[in-house]
């Protein structure tokens, strides 16, 4: 719990500095997942991309916040490589965008884009959720984010050793 809460102020006083002005709401993490940055580059000095490959446990969730300006495109793209129960969602000040459930026994992948706009804010959440229920199913999911360079991510740090 205490480790929820040094999170939630850390990821807090970053965007209080960085001086959003609307932040949505965060998810309440169960713990904190595991993630690794594949690679993290510069394209032409004019876009950032970010892969990273993520584990969740049971009841893990992972929000990543990405700050952008009015007109700045997003694109991306995730595959769950191991596991069931996965949840996706991008949230501004409303949802953008949420995982459809695939049939049984398809594989779960999706790509995904939006634009920032003044409606939405300027803070977006992108959430990856484990929701295998009772069961202890760990899942193993790789995602890709493309953003302008001007634009911030924000990942929560794995404090656990």
């Amino acid at each position: 719990m205490l480790k929820r809460i040094l999170i939630v102020l850390a990821l807090l006083s970053v965007l209080l500095i960085s001086g959003c002005s609307k932040m949505p709401d965060l998810p309440a993490a169960a713990s904190t997942p595991s993630y690794q940055i594949v690679r993290k580059s510069e394209v032409g000095g004019k876009w950032q991309t970010y892969q990273l490959k993520i584990e969740l446990g049971k009841g893990d969730e992972l929000p990543i916040l990405l700050k952008l300006v009015d007109g700045d495109k997003v694109d991306g793209y995730f595959d769950v490589e191991k596991g069931d129960g996965f949840d996706f969602q991008i949230k501004g000040n409303t949802q953008l965008y949420k995982l459809e459930p695939p049939a049984a026994g398809k594989k779960v992948s999706d790509r995904f884009s939006f634009t920032a706009s003044p409606s939405q804010g300027n803070m977006y959440i992108l959430t990856l959720r484990n929701t295998s229920g009772d069961k202890d199913v760990r899942i193993s999911a790789f995602l890709e984010v493309v953003f302008p360079a001007s634009g911030a991510i924000f990942i929560p740090l794995d404090t656990r050793k």
